[in-house]
């Protein structure tokens, strides 16, 4: 498993960088580019914190997870 995962995380950043092409898109982006970061990095806090409190829920509630 410690082999496929990095090998899988470059396959998906490989195929994501190719069919989304985000250089075209960023390049006739006129807005704030603070913003567009902003709205990223709020979205990335927000899952890990969701992940955080599923986490702590299992551990108090003793819960199996199959």
């Amino acid at each position: 498993m410690r082999i496929l995962a990095p090998s899988m995380s470059l396959i998906m950043l490989f195929l994501s960088l190719s069919i989304e092409q985000p250089w075209n898109k960023l390049r006739h982006f006129d807005g704030n580019i603070f913003f567009m970061l902003g709205l990223g990095v709020l979205g990335g806090v927000l899952a890990i914190a969701m992940i955080m409190c599923e986490f702590d829920l299992i551990m108090r509630s003793s819960a199996i997870i199959l």
